[in-house]
């Protein structure tokens, strides 16, 4: 029987089919009936028929049952590792059959007890061999099977995860730099602690925050308002600031060169052998990436501080903070359209003002005295879904902005700017006028009116109009109170409307 020849063709075998075959084998080897023979594919069943003729041979002979056990593992574990190696590699040579012996041993049975001398030993063996001994051979092969099946498994694990990952991570990374750009961070800020679900990446999402971008890169007048917000305070200030010099510790490059332990982040310079290592393999080098996006690469924490003078600026009794901005915005349904565009821009302008300043920024969306939302806009990264969501949803609803003006005016720090900006007309309630009585010192009340409607904010510090079709640096958003003198001080209920 040329066994390598019929193993070299033979096709996939299942698990069912190899029981099929041991079964067989076995009762050639034990004398017993033939169990039915199992469906093979060509040419198993060759291979079967000569194997169960060889095993027949020996019937009655006093071969141990731990050794014919043996013997029928080591005949379908070394057949089935010849045949799935065909299937893997068809282009490769077969590996020697005798690795197990099985050649030997199929060699050894057909040519019966009086066979050529030395297969003499390998016989007796067989017949002799001491039962703890083969436990503990077939234990090793079991353990060593075992530990080959569980690197394959970890292989086509780690080689699926990868291959759903990689995608994920270049879409993060596009997101990323999608967000960096409309907020005016660039594109390599990443984002840290945001939420990454898969929902997070609707297309939806990312279409209003770029046509949003868009819209306020055609509109370089909102931007300019935002700007302006806190122009006041920052003048005030300044005629009020004093230099001091102080002693201060700072840690910087230059001065880093103790190792004070290990922490986690992104510092390619003090990255520790353990965290390159993730770049030593093409199968762990997207994990590499992923942790250095995520700030979770293991690195030295370095600290020798060093002291040094530092000027320092100060602002003096009577000059004013740049303080938060609350940005109160009309949702109603008549907001739709070009005023809901210019609402959303003007909403992503005041945002980078507050980002690039460090000024905390609230939204408060309103449409009547019972829907208001809120979201912490520089509460970044967990502010982004909420505000991606606000971004792409359309405008609708009544319009009744006391409610949110007042509580805006309410809970605003000393300081402040509130941007009002609607198409509406309207003026002071009794509950808004009470919040404008008592309204935190420095407070200042900006309104935008965009449409078509006349701009008859008489609670305001300072309105503008924007009308469709026109630029502010060409007149369409009019400034109807100049910026270069701050109000009167102290609170106040009203004012005079634009001329």
């Amino acid at each position: 029987m040329d066994l390598s020849s019929l193993v070299d063709r033979a096709g996939f075998l299942t698990p069912s089919a190899r029981r099929g075959l041991l079964q067989g084998w076995a009762a050639a080897l034990e004398g017993g009936p033939p169990p039915e023979p199992p469906a093979l594919p060509e040419p198993w069943p060759a291979v079967a028929a000569g194997v169960a003729e060889a095993l027949g041979r020996w019937r009655g002979l006093a071969v141990t049952p731990e050794a014919r056990a043996r013997l029928l593992e080591d005949l379908v574990t070394q057949l089935h590792r010849a045949d799935t190696h065909r299937q893997r590699h068809p282009d490769r040579p077969e590996p020697p059959l005798d690795h197990l012996g099985v050649e030997a041993l199929l060699d050894a049975l057909s040519s019966g007890p009086g066979g050529e001398a030395r297969y003499g030993a390998l016989r007796g063996q067989l017949g002799r061999a001491d039962p703890e001994t083969l436990r503990q051979r077939a234990l090793q092969l079991a353990r060593a099977d075992h530990a080959a099946r569980l690197a394959a498994w970890e292989r086509d694990f780690w080689a699926e995860a990868l291959a759903g990952l990689v995608p994920t991570l270049e879409r993060k990374r596009r997101a990323l730099g999608r967000i960096g750009e409309a907020l005016g961070w660039g594109r390599a800020w990443l984002g840290l602690g945001a939420d990454w679900s898969a929902g997070f990446f609707t297309e939806a999402r990312w279409r209003a925050l770029e046509e949003t971008a868009a819209r306020l890169a055609e509109e370089p007048a909102l931007q300019q308002l935002a700007e302006t917000l806190g122009r006041w305070e920052r003048q005030a200030a300044k005629a009020h600031s004093l230099q001091t010099t102080a002693r201060v510790a700072r840690a910087g490059h230059g001065g880093r060169s103790e190792v004070r332990g290990l922490t986690r982040g992104a510092e390619l310079e003090r990255l520790t052998p353990g965290a390159l290592a993730w770049l030593a393999a093409p199968e762990t080098e997207p994990l590499f990436y992923l942790r250095l996006a995520e700030r979770s690469l293991l690195t030295y924490e370095l600290d020798s501080p060093a002291t040094l003078d530092e000027p320092r600026r100060r602002v003096a009794p009577g000059g004013a903070a740049r303080g938060p901005i609350v940005l109160a915005l009309d949702t109603s349904a008549s907001m739709q359209g070009a005023p809901e565009q210019v609402a959303k821009a003007m909403t992503l302008a005041v945002l980078r003002v507050a980002l690039r300043e460090g000024r905390p920024c609230r939204l408060i969306g309103f449409s009547s005295a019972h829907d208001l939302d809120e979201i912490e806009l520089t509460a970044l990264p967990a502010a982004l879904p909420a505000l991606l969501d606000f971004l792409a949803r359309r405008f609708g609803g009544g319009t009744e902005p006391g409610p949110a003006v007042a509580r805006a005016v309410a809970t605003a720090a000393p300081g402040a700017d509130l941007l009002l900006v609607s198409d509406g007309v309207f003026a002071a309630d009794d509950r808004l006028r009470e919040a404008l009585a008592a309204r935190p010192r420095g407070l200042r009340v900006h309104a935008l009116v965009v449409g078509e409607a006349t701009a008859t904010v008489d609670f305001a510090d300072a309105v503008w109009a924007w009308r469709p079709g026109a630029r502010f640096d060409e007149g369409g958003l009019a400034l109807l109170r100049g910026l270069s003198q701050p109000p009167p001080p102290g609170p106040r209920s009203g004012g005079p409307r634009p001329g």
